[in-house]
């Protein structure tokens, strides 16, 4: 008897003695370290652009020489310090590579050179230096090697796995379009209130409607591809790897295609050098996505609660609203050529197929 009840009373608190670390803290370590990534990302674009903006004649006299942007002379002043700041708040987020013997040579060496570009850039102010020649231009892609590195190293930590993908349908490129329709028309008709002036019903929903025939047709046209690459790779071994890759490249191409059509000619810049530029770009931001969303899969486990499976959504739905209403308000008076704007869109756009 005494046997048995030992037994059963070993049973009991083996679970707590094997119990792995808080889910909890590792979700909020998970979130934690997507929020530097999203920082760390966001500034090395900015100053990617900013390089770009030096380099390119137009927007220099236009743009960099008479700032439209009353933040811009402070960012260029500060840069140094903010990368300093977010070097180390990477560094911290990198405990578990610097633990990992596959990626531990990698994040010290991540952590080591990026200090000492953080030191130099602080003494010496070298964006603010930059001037109208080639230097600007190999500085607007060397400024995203640490942006590819970062997201090299979270993809070879071997902490994330593909799993199973969906298959595409239309049904979620409707809810897309409809969704970004809506939202612009949502924001058009709010802004009109703002200043006084008033859409009339019959212009209100022709202009609805023009939107949302507009973005059914680009975002079913995707649906349909992604639908024709799902069959094709249905055929071939490891399909959901060819698939996947599928969709990086098509992403990478679409934004190649957006930057050189959309943006980049606003700035009067085109031709091998605007291509080349848009493709460097693109192939960061591709990579920095694929390996955000493996680290954010990893922070956020599917085993959520119900009620968790629709915050993220609401969250897409709400950023997507302040998007379309916060960037153009905010850039509308210093926007030459709606540049930033047409960015903006692409953004919208990236978030709406995102859900």
């Amino acid at each position: 008897m005494s046997t048995s009840l030992l037994q059963v009373e070993i049973q009991e608190q083996a679970p707590e003695i094997s119990k792995p670390p808080s889910a909890v803290s590792g979700a909020v370590f998970g979130l934690f370290s997507c929020a530097a990534r999203i920082a760390f990302a966001s500034f090395l674009l900015l100053t990617s652009a900013y390089c770009l903006l030096v380099w390119v004649p137009f927007s220099y006299f236009g743009f960099i020489h008479n700032p439209l942007l009353n933040w811009l002379p402070a960012f260029v002043r500060w840069h140094g310090a903010i990368y300093g700041l977010l070097v180390a708040w990477i560094a911290v987020t990198l405990r578990p590579e610097l633990r990992n013997g596959r990626t531990r040579k990698g994040a010290a060496g991540f952590i080591a050179l990026n200090a000492a570009v953080a030191v130099y850039l602080i003494t010496t102010g070298a964006l603010g230096s930059l001037q109208l020649d080639i230097r600007s231009y190999v500085w607007s892609m060397m400024s995203l090697l640490p942006l590819l590195w970062l997201a090299a190293l979270d993809l070879s930590a071997g902490n994330w796995r593909l799993g199973k993908l969906e298959a595409p349908d239309f049904g979620r490129t409707t809810v897309a379009a409809v969704t970004v329709s809506l939202a612009f028309a949502a924001v058009s008709w709010l802004r009109a209130a703002e200043q006084g002036s008033r859409l009339s019903p019959a212009i209100a929903l022709r202009g609805l409607a023009a939107s949302l025939c507009f973005h059914l047709v680009i975002f079913n046209a995707l649906g349909l591809l992604l639908l024709v690459a799902w069959a094709a790779s249905e055929r071939l071994p490891r399909s959901q790897a060819v698939y996947f890759g599928f969709g990086g490249v098509l992403a990478w191409v679409l934004l190649v295609q957006g930057l050189r059509t959309m943006v980049l000619p606003a700035i009067s810049f085109a031709g091998m050098q605007a291509a080349i530029y848009a493709g460097v770009v693109s192939f960061a931001i591709v990579m920095f996505a694929v390996s955000f969303g493996m680290k954010l899969r990893a922070a956020l486990p599917g085993t959520r609660p119900s009620g968790l499976q629709i915050a993220p959504r609401m969250v897409l739905i709400g950023g997507i609203l302040l998007c379309a209403y916060a960037i153009p308000a905010a850039l509308a008076r210093t926007d030459w050529d709606f540049v930033l704007q047409r960015v903006a869109v692409i953004a919208v756009w990236l978030l709406a197929m995102m859900g």
